[in-house]
């Protein structure tokens, strides 16, 4: 501000002149200091002006003073090579009087940041020099920058000059360390070189350096023990240690690190490789205490398999601890280049420092696979701490996968990735903390209970984060982004994250190049040592440089234009892919070329045969013509990449012609097409994962791995894939969990290849997978139509589930599986059955919006009432509304009669039924109140009249469950304990302690939990003791905690996440034992995706997720037989595709062997009808289905009604083994049944497993009788 004004007067005083003003020197202020060398550095001040730092300190001057007086100055920057005595002089003849002024920088803030360390006015005249020249000679520390500021006494002159700078010690030594030195000497050479790092250690004093070549260096100094496990490298104040040498470089430039690898280790016995354990490693592999005097330098070394598990003092930082440090002390560590990999402690995996005395620094190092036990797997610090370009991946904690800091943190350039933890995954920010965080990358960092949130932070602590991509990120700083950074190759040739192949640097077209912070790139260079200020010039700017210079990118790599032989795609000429003009950089691709796409694009045609190394399509759908020409795929490793689990794309072939691959082609969350009857060669196969489908009209030559994904023949049109190989699936029950694929078959007839898709395998088709038929709304099949779906060398497998759609509700499918050599036949054939049907509705109106609805008989008369929770608008205590049910009345519905409010917590959610005084019936309540952080237990007295118990919870109650989870001593009561899922992380148990006459509730525990979106109680593992089942929407699994009867667990507490589909979006649960073998299965409702995933039990665990769409945007469900049959159905709440209408569809289960579940009719069409509950309310023996509605939705208004949809499903009687259909099983049975013997008469298969034998004999005699 002061510098405007000045500007400003002069330009008013000098308006009549005609003389410009001159522009000030280039070095005019700090932030663009000239860098000086040792020697005579020239300079000129004429036309500087003041600098917006205050005056210089004259205290400081010994023997002189400046009387700085506002002087116009210029500035240089030193960073001094090694440490020792260094002069400033300004001695140059033809000079004028200067003043000169030596400052420190803050490592990071630089100029904004400096401290004055020396001053000078008027030195001793000498020869050559002008009178009153000045002169600093000052002890500097290596690597640090400093500043000089050049100005004049009073503020009276400026004009040329020079700025000489000499060293004037004469360096340090150099200790040289060769573990493969067959003739180990004193040290001084690499000849006579150590051979270990701690003979150098001995020796080394400050200023020293210490090279060390490549090897494994074991640490030997028990520090005065007899434990061995306190071997540690130890090091010491102002020595510079340097990692990568050969053994003969002469210079320290010469070392390659990445070539010559030293590796620092804790494996004291060297088996950790060879079957052994860490259980006798060092506790830390360096050790950094209570230094004092310069500070320290670690660089270009590997340190691995440290174990911090000892006692109190030997529990933090497996790598590296830094510790003891008092007030005062300039002996800060600084840590280069450096690899931390499979270091382990209870604080600090890789490095932990536990004094707040220390400023740690860590610039352009890569922390990878560490864990911690209790915080921070990668690191812990309680001090002050910079992290600068590096990367943390694969890092493991309870609590901040990649950091935990208590103190204060600073965080540039760097990129945290793929980093997990029970409890934030990325970077935990402990209380009374302070953060900056500005130009890095946190993406894909995981956790097991909470959000999966990369950030998280103490509210009282203070964070500060800036020009930053951070993944679900609300955007909240200036500057930073959530949008998908997209990596080189982010899960490497495994397909796994955080395994160690994976590439973080950025590929072209990612949205974090040129969009960081220039003004916070403090290094000159990137986690490569490549140059960090470089600009794309195919991205637009998005970030900032307040000097007009390239925009520095996020993350530990600056993307390097033209450097990996990408050509991107703009279509800017024309539509063929051989035009250079339609490409940047300008060029046609050729068989060493990497192509980009990144947008859609309908047209891109290939006029000849082309060859290039891959393909990657990042966003968009993609449509290419080969127009009968072949395109070949030359890379070794992953030559068709499409898509991502955070980005949609998809890629189509058509227009005849083929497509070669040499590599695997892998889907992992795109989709790829071919039509027209493409030829597609994957000479090492395909493989599909989550989130991927693979459409085929034509022939694929390759295996085929169907891991998670979708196969559909034809694709959008009927067709045919043609498989000239085997198909795999990933089996159900696998120990990784990962979704079950699936096979999709559209039907609009009976004729094969025309009217219906058809999938045909050469070999061996494995068949464990789920099955989703679409039949046509135009095709009105008949009892009898069949289709052969599916034709195989082999076959091999069960289907999980088969799920159609577009049948009309009396009619069903039976789906038999082909089986063996050459497995063919009709996988379908059209039965008919009896429909489940609702009435039209009745309607009763409400005068308030309800958050949750229970059905139960609440007074003992009329059948089942509801009760509902009801939020204050004014955001006072809630409600719970009873509406009582006032029965049938010659054979008319009579409604409800609402009942006086009861007063619960403030913003009551989730309510549900328990028998809460132990009196045999489950007609009292718990809500949950989501600010109050409480559940209200209301107890009944059987007549509908309730007395609230608060029982306090965890912080945001939301979801309840209701079991015995707390088996009762001596006598083994069985009384309903309550388990409560908190938006807080975190699951509160509620012991019913009720005695006699007393109904009590205490929490008894917590445990933590993902965030939850719904809570059930099951016996998973048939252990007869309830286990807690709980949905995570936003983690995408549904965990099973193992319950053990006391209500009271521990980190040791088993636990199995059971993943769902990615993008699923799963937004509530219910239990079915939809395959009738006595265990209940897990159905979730996936709104993003349209679908049902079920996770069959079997009396051990949860199943894959088997996955079948159902319509738009599912909501609700709610289970029950509602046919009668013995079996589960449900209904759920969807959106009609026909209507786009909010519908109740009713889910029909046909199952005889393979689940086969059929979607009928719907009902509630045009009131969007959603809290679906069922119960019989008019006392006929069949089970009705109640909803919320809306009475207006074509005005687009809410008005509130429960609507009640009447069970009018005619009851019929199941019975197979009538095969002759006269009512009972008898002897004209027998006779029917062996008629037709050996063949697959569908009235004769008794047990529908596809032949009539002796099973369907045996199942009929056991039926003798009446139906």
């Amino acid at each position: 501000m002061k510098k405007t004004i000045s500007i400003f007067f002069v330009a008013i005083l000098s308006s009549s002149s005609v003389a410009l003003a001159q522009s000030p020197p280039p070095n005019d202020e700090c932030s663009d200091a000239t860098t000086s060398y040792v020697g005579a550095n020239s300079f000129d001040s004429t036309d500087a002006t003041p600098s917006w730092q205050q005056d210089p300190d004259d205290s400081q001057c010994a023997g002189t003073y400046l009387d700085w007086n506002y002087s116009p100055d210029i500035w240089f920057k030193f960073t001094p090579s090694t440490n020792g005595d260094y002069s400033f002089s300004t001695c140059d003849a033809s000079s004028y009087d200067t003043s000169i002024v030596l400052y420190s920088a803050d490592p990071f803030y630089e100029c904004y940041l400096l401290t004055q360390k020396a001053c000078n006015g008027d030195a001793v005249t000498g020869t050559g020099c002008q009178p009153y020249h000045s002169e600093i000679e000052y002890t500097l520390t290596a690597n640090v920058n400093y500043y000089i500021r050049i100005g004049s006494f009073t503020g009276c002159c400026t004009g040329e000059g020079t700025l000489t700078v000499t060293e004037l010690n004469g360096g340090s030594n150099v200790w040289y360390v060769n573990a493969n030195n067959t003739n180990p000497g004193n040290g001084t050479s690499w000849t006579s070189a150590f051979l270990d790092l701690q003979d150098a250690l001995d020796v080394a004093s400050s200023g020293d350096q210490i090279w060390i070549a490549e090897g494994i260096y074991t640490p030997t100094d028990l520090d005065g023990t007899t434990d061995k496990r306190k071997a540690s490298y130890r090091l010491s104040s102002g020595v510079e240690i340097y990692g990568g040498f050969l053994g003969n470089e002469t210079d320290i430039s010469e070392r390659m690190p990445n070539s010559y690898r030293v590796f620092l280790t804790g494996d004291i016995n060297g088996n950790d490789d060879s079957g052994g354990d860490n259980s006798e490693n060092a506790y830390h592999v360096v050790t950094i205490d209570n230094l004092s005097g310069n500070p320290l330098l670690l660089d270009g070394v590997r340190i691995v398999k440290g174990n911090a598990n000892g006692g109190s003092n030997e529990l933090t930082g497996g790598g590296v601890l830094v510790t003891n440090y008092v007030p005062g002390s300039n002996a800060n560590p600084r840590i280069r280049g450096c690899y931390f990999v499979g270091n382990s402690a209870d604080y600090g995996g890789a490095i932990g420092m536990d004094t707040e005395n220390c400023q740690l620094t860590l610039s352009h190092c890569i922390i990878s696979g560490n864990n911690s036990v209790y915080r921070g797997g990668g690191i812990y610090s309680s001090g002050v701490t910079v992290v600068d370009n590096c990367l943390l991946v694969g890092n493991n904690s309870g609590n901040g996968g990649a950091i935990f800091a208590e103190y204060m943190l600073y965080l540039y350039s760097n990129t945290v990735v793929q980093n997990s933890a029970d409890f934030v995954g990325g970077l935990l920010i402990g209380q009374n903390s302070t953060a900056a965080a500005t130009n890095n990358i946190f993406w894909g960092n995981e956790d097991v209970n909470g959000n999966n949130s990369q950030i998280y932070y103490h509210n009282s602590a203070e964070v500060m984060s800036h020009y930053n991509c951070i993944q679900n990120s609300s955007n909240s700083g200036n500057g930073n982004i959530s949008t998908y950074p997209i990596f080189m190759d982010e899960f490497g040739s495994d397909g796994e994250p955080g395994t160690g192949d994976e590439d973080f640097r950025l590929l072209q077209q990612s949205p974090c190049i040129d969009a960081g912070n220039s003004d916070y790139a403090y290094s000159s260079l990137d986690l490569d040592f490549s140059d960090r200020l470089l600009d794309d010039p195919y991205t637009v700017d998005t970030g900032n440089n307040s000097n007009g210079g390239p925009v520095v990118d996020m993350g530990a790599y600056e993307h390097v234009p033209d450097s990996n032989g990408v050509y991107i795609w703009t279509a800017n000429n024309s539509t063929w892919f051989s035009d250079s003009e339609n490409w940047l950089p300008t060029g046609t691709p050729d068989s060493q070329s990497i192509t980009l796409f990144n947008w859609s694009d309908p047209n891109v045609t290939f006029g000849q045969a082309t060859s290039i190394q891959n393909m990657i399509i990042t966003e968009g759908d993609v449509i290419f013509d080969l127009m009968d020409n072949s395109l070949y795929l030359y890379d070794q490793q992953k030559s068709l990449r499409i898509g991502s689990p955070y980005n949609d794309a998809s890629a189509t072939f058509k227009g005849i012609g083929m497509v070669e691959s040499n590599a695997q082609i892998k889907l992992l969350g795109g989709d790829l097409t071919i039509k027209d009857n493409v030829d597609l060669i994957s000479y090492n196969g395909m493989w599909i994962g989550d989130g991927s489908t693979f459409n085929l009209n034509g022939t694929y030559y390759g295996e085929v791995q169907n891991e998670s994904g979708k196969l559909h023949p034809g694709g959008r049109e009927i067709g045919r894939m043609y498989i000239s190989g085997d198909l795999t699936q990933q089996e159900n029950g696998s120990s990784h969990k990962p979704p079950i694929g699936s096979l999709n078959f559209d039907i609009q007839g009976t004729n094969s290849s025309s009217d219906y898709d058809e999938l045909v395998v050469s070999g061996i088709a494995d068949l464990s997978c789920s099955i989703n038929l679409s039949f046509d709304g135009n095709y009105s099949p008949i009892e009898g139509d069949s289709f052969n779906l599916i034709t195989a060398g082999f076959a091999t497998g069960e289907a999980t589930t088969v799920c159609s759609n577009g049948l009309p509700s009396n009619l069903s499918i039976r789906w038999t599986t082909p089986r063996g050599l050459r497995g063919t036949g009709d996988e379908v054939i059209v039965e008919t059955t009896g429909p489940i049907l609702f009435d039209a509705g009745s309607t009763h109106p409400l005068t308030f919006e309800p958050n949750e609805i229970v059905a139960a008989d609440f007074d003992g008369i009329n059948g089942t009432d509801l009760a509902m929770t009801v939020s204050d608008p004014s955001f006072g205590f809630g409600n719970v509304i009873i509406l009582l049910n006032n029965g049938m009345s010659q054979g008319v519905w009579q409604g409800f009669a609402q009942q006086p409010a009861i007063p619960v917590g403030i913003e009551p959610l989730d309510i549900a039924l328990i028998d809460a005084s132990n009196d045999g019936t489950a007609n009292d309540l718990v809500v949950a109140n989501y600010y109050s952080d409480s559940i209200s237990v209301l107890t009944n007295n059987g007549s509908g009249v309730f007395t609230t118990i608060e029982v306090p919870t965890d912080v945001a109650p939301k979801y309840i469950s209701i079991a015995n989870f707390v088996k009762e001593e001596p006598d083994d009561l069985t009384l309903d304990d309550i388990a409560v899922a908190c938006d807080s992380g975190l699951m509160s148990i509620v012991q019913n302690t009720t005695a006699y006459v007393n109904t009590a509730f205490t929490h008894l525990s917590s445990k933590g939990i993902p965030y939850p979106d719904d809570i059930l109680p099951g016996d998973v593992n048939n252990d007869k003791d309830f286990d807690h089942v709980i949905l995570s929407g936003g983690s995408n699994v549904l965990r099973v905690i193992d319950g053990d009867g006391t209500g009271i667990y521990d980190a040791l507490t088993h636990a199995v996440d059971n993943p769902l589909p990615s993008g699923s979006g799963a937004v509530e649960f219910a239990f079915a034992d939809l395959d009738s073998d006595g265990f209940d299965d897990a159905i979730t409702v996936n709104e993003t995706d349209g679908s049902i995933s079920i996770f069959y039990g079997n009396g051990e665990i949860l199943g894959n997720a088997s996955t079948v769409a159902v319509g738009s945007s599912p909501s609700d469900i709610v289970v029950a037989d509602f046919d009668n049959d013995g079996d589960d159905d449900f209904v759920l709440s969807v959106i009609d595709s026909d209507t786009s209408n909010r519908v109740l569809t009713i889910i029909r289960n046909d199952t005889v062997s393979t689940v086969v579940l059929s979607a009928g009719d719907s009902t509630g069409d045009g009131s969007e009808p959603l809290m679906v509950q069922h119960g019989d309310f008019n006392n006929d023996g069949l089970l009705d289905i109640i909803s919320l509605v809306n009475t207006t939705p074509i005005a687009k208004t809410r008005s509130p009604a429960i609507s009640l949809f009447l069970n009018t499903t005619a009851v019929v009687v199941d019975c197979p083994e009538d095969v002759d259909g006269d009512g009972t099983v008898a002897v004209g049975d027998i006779l029917a049944l062996i008629a037709a013997w050996g063949s697959n008469d569908a009235a004769a298969d008794v047990n529908n497993d596809g032949l009539v034998d002796v099973s369907d004999l045996l199942a009929l005699v056991g039926a003798w009788g009446p139906c």
